[in-house]
């Protein structure tokens, strides 16, 4: 068995105070904040970049200094992790990068972000979906665009991405999605840059990456819609492919200790509470933490034995609480599967998909898809809660009525 003894964590030195925050809610786009007559797409696209007429700057984004929004801060430390992505570290093959990663790149959405310019209809750019057909994961972290599924069914995504990436300006307030406890403040630059990591209860994660700042310390209790961080884009790529990259969050929500979609196809629960449209925190709505995960202690026992880094064994054998320690392993094995020789399932019982998170913002009225919404958003399982818009009228990601799912050949 791993021992249940360890040091007590510590603040690390990007770590904020939470009680410095000073953010208010807000209270959600008004009528001249979400301008009906904005260009769709947030820019006008001409053989020149222009900001478009309807684009605004950002009335929530705060200051944040170059070096933290790229984690660059402390300086030799991040260089040597943003040289392991690209070399690998002797337990995790380097970063496979390709041609067709350049299809990332979205100019129309990114540079006007950097200019800290956002939507003028109020929405949240949603930069890269979760890939539906993830190559095997220990194979290592892959930005080819080759055998893509998004749960439209498109390619708002690529070969490695298990989140859901939602482009905004440097230094946007970052909230929790659903209440829980924070067990960790990471910064690791071949993975994820600066992250959060909140266990919400019954099985369910959430990590929050790319931060320029975390506001927040761990074991820290959150409220639904609480502040944990400042948005950035800490981690190599955002220092290799400035500024064709959007800044943004990247999300990732675990589900019974394994990666999950927030957003579901026909037949399937969406996670987020609004169903595939997600929105922000309503005031006033708290919410409670689910019940503890049912961690199989047996089963993170034998996959912490399985670690073949020894470095990183003695990090999760040194954690003295079963339901920290439950969630550190499941983390572990989102960014460095390769290194566990074993991947046993850490659940006892699943706790199912239900609707539980929010937009991890405030502000914001929905989003709109980085493709354009060329493929509208399928409406889930007819048992979760029907989407609607801050004026109750149901509406897609575009603001528009609703069409059918495409059909594919």
């Amino acid at each position: 068995m791993a021992s249940r003894t360890g040091p007590s964590s510590s603040t690390s030195p990007w770590e904020a105070s939470a009680d410095a925050t000073g953010f208010d809610r807000r209270s959600g786009w008004t009528g001249d904040r979400a301008r009906p007559d904005a260009v769709a797409d947030g820019v006008r696209r001409s053989g020149r970049f222009e900001v478009a007429p309807g684009a605004k700057k950002s009335p929530m984004a705060r200051r944040v200094g170059i070096l933290d929004v790229f984690g660059l801060r402390p300086l030799g430390p991040a260089l040597k992790q943003s040289w392991a992505a690209l070399a690998g570290d002797g337990y995790t093959p380097p970063t496979q990068f390709g041609p067709s990663s350049l299809r990332m790149f979205r100019p129309w959405v990114s540079l006007p972000l950097w200019l800290r310019r956002e939507r003028g209809d109020g929405r949240v750019w949603v930069y890269n979906l979760f890939n539906r057909n993830p190559i095997p994961r220990d194979e290592g972290y892959s930005v080819k665009i080759t055998d893509c599924r998004d749960f439209r069914g498109g390619q708002l995504t690529y070969d490695g991405h298990v989140g859901t990436d939602f482009a905004v300006p440097p230094g946007t307030p970052v909230r929790t999605c659903a209440p829980g406890v924070v067990r960790s403040v990471q910064k690791e630059m071949q993975r994820g840059g600066l992250k959060v990591v909140v266990d919400h209860g019954d099985g369910l994660i959430t990590h929050s990456n790319h931060l320029a700042r975390a506001l927040v310390r761990p074991g820290q209790t959150l409220a639904r819609g609480e502040v944990l961080g400042l948005s950035g884009m800490s981690s190599v790529d955002g220092i290799l492919f400035f500024p064709w990259l959007a800044p943004h969050l990247h999300l990732n929500v675990l589900l019974d200790g394994e990666p999950a979609d927030p957003f579901a196809p026909p037949g399937e629960t969406p996670l987020w509470r609004t169903g595939n449209d997600p929105l922000p925190a309503p005031p006033g709505d708290p919410g409670a933490r689910g019940e503890p995960t049912r961690w199989d202690m047996a089963a993170v026992d034998a996959a912490i034995r399985s670690v073949l880094d020894p470095e990183l064994r003695r990090e999760l054998e040194a954690i003295d609480d079963p339901q920290a320690q439950g969630c550190a392993v499941a983390t572990a094995r989102v960014f460095r599967y390769s290194a566990f020789g074993d991947h046993p399932r850490l659940v006892a019982r699943p706790h199912g998909r239900r609707p539980r998170l929010d937009l991890p913002f405030d502000g914001y009225r929905g989003i709109v898809f980085a493709d354009d919404g060329s493929t509208p958003i399928p409406r889930g399982d007819s048992a979760a809660r029907e989407p609607t818009g801050i004026d109750g009228i149901s509406h897609d990601s575009r603001g528009g009525r609703r069409f059918a799912p495409k059909s594919r050949s």
